[in-house]
């Protein structure tokens, strides 16, 4: 599936180490929409330029409890993973660390990052936007955005459908 890594090839080596085995993870957990399926998708944006092939974020702000980064487009799963990492070196100083990333490209199922949290005895919660991409219930128009809205929504009806 993957022609050439490392150097002047197509992937970079960090992605196998990282975002690859990430989508393998999402696979192993029976998330295919999130898992192997994804690879040819990743290396032809990052070949057309759209994705860059940076490994980490740039961090904007780094104040307090707080920080914010700037992915320059870099894939998700890698700036997702320095996410979560300072936001637990954050949690462990402060009480609560918070921490958003922009411009970043998809990070893959969130349950990566909420689970780096559990290892390290925090509790994570991990959230995406993006464009509108699927109808709410009962809908017909893409009204809805990316992990939360989608999670809320199915919460919410499952709620109604209790009462």
């Amino acid at each position: 599936m993957i022609a050439s890594t490392g150097g002047d090839g197509v992937v970079p080596a960090y992605w196998l180490r990282d975002a690859v085995g990430a989508v393998f993870e999402a696979d192993m957990r029976g998330v295919a929409s999130h898992g192997t399926m994804l690879v040819p998708m990743y290396i032809d944006r990052v070949s057309a330029g759209s994705v860059s092939r940076r490994e980490q974020a740039e961090v904007l702000v780094d104040k307090g409890a707080v920080a914010v980064l700037d992915a320059g487009h870099a894939l998700g799963q890698l700036t997702g993973d320095q996410a979560m990492a300072l936001a637990v070196r954050k949690a462990r100083e402060f009480g609560i660390g918070a921490v958003t990333v922009r411009r970043a490209f998809h990070f893959g199922g969130a349950f990566r990052y909420v689970e780096a949290a559990a290892r390290e005895g925090c509790v994570g919660i991990a959230a995406a936007n993006t464009r509108p991409l699927m109808p709410a219930i009962g809908g017909a128009v893409a009204a809805l955005r990316g992990h939360l809205e989608g999670a809320m929504t199915r919460i919410l009806a499952g709620m109604a459908r209790a009462r």
